[in-house]
């Protein structure tokens, strides 16, 4: 199962959702490979990663997948494992590169192929952080991936956002053998003592709950920011197994909920409950 969070407006929390989606599924027993495909490359800052090799060398330099791929960067019990493929600046020659070759087939199926070999490696889940907007590095993530999956935080340009995926992964579909579904609509930075909130949530229900499965809403949460400025996930700072995480952790909690639902398949329409704890 391949998975990208995306919405084309900047900052409404893809990285977020990534990282602890994928840090929650090894924590759940899971073998997870992580993908940055944005050029910011903030998964080595947020994961604290060190390694040389990145995206652009699996695409661009002739470095096989496993030279790129750093093993083990989170545990979890059993089998459980978070492997990462990093991503950096140099990113952008390769988006350069697929603009000048004029060969838009070629742009569509670059990610998709060089990412071919990981159907050897047994991944449970596999997860593609994606930069906004519509670059040629993105197009190819639409056509790697399974679904998408729709972080919409509380406000309008977020929504409007979430209308552009959805929209493009349409016109990419007539042109292009892009089987992708969207996996469902995401609520990030809830905060209900804002009236934003809930108007927004409305909107989210109204637009969205006839066709696509609506997840449970991460609230906000202040440490995340903190937890990230120290090279920390949630679940690093917490510190806990995870049957013990409670309500109480808030954006622990929910991400580990949304985690167990995206794991279990959930893809009917509506409004999705939490799965027993």
């Amino acid at each position: 199962m391949i998975i990208a969070p995306h919405n084309q407006r900047g900052g409404v929390g893809k990285t977020t959702t990534s990282v602890h989606i994928a840090h929650a599924a090894a924590l759940y027993g899971k073998r997870v490979l992580l993908v940055d495909s944005d050029p910011q490359g903030s998964l080595r800052n947020i994961l604290k990663i060190q390694h040389d090799s990145t995206l652009h060398d699996l695409l661009d330099n002739g470095f096989k997948l496993e030279e790129v791929i750093v093993k083990g960067v989170r545990t979890g019990p059993e089998k459980g494992t978070l492997d990462v493929i990093i991503s950096d600046k140099a990113l952008t020659e390769t988006e350069t590169k697929l603009i000048q070759s004029g060969n838009r087939a070629e742009t569509v199926g670059k990610l998709r192929e060089a990412l071919a070999p990981v159907k050897d490696m047994h991944y449970d889940l596999i997860l593609i952080d994606s930069p906004p907007g519509l670059s040629p590095i993105l197009q190819s993530v639409y056509h790697t991936v399974d679904s998408l999956l729709v972080p919409i935080a509380m406000d309008y340009m977020s929504f409007v956002g979430s209308h552009q995926v959805i929209e493009s992964l349409s016109l990419l579909k007539q042109d292009y053998d892009i089987r992708a579904t969207i996996a469902g609509i995401l609520p990030v930075a809830v905060d209900h003592r804002l009236a934003v909130t809930d108007s927004t949530l409305t909107s989210i229900k109204n637009k969205y709950e006839k066709y696509y499965p609506i997840f449970p809403p991460i609230r906000i949460d202040a440490t995340i920011a903190k937890s990230g400025m120290r090279g920390q996930t949630l679940y690093d700072r917490l510190a806990l197994p995870v049957e013990r995480l409670t309500p109480d952790h808030r954006a622990a909690w929910d991400y580990y909920q949304v985690m167990k639902l995206l794991i279990e398949g959930q893809h009917s329409p509506g409004i999705l409950k939490q799965p027993d704890a």
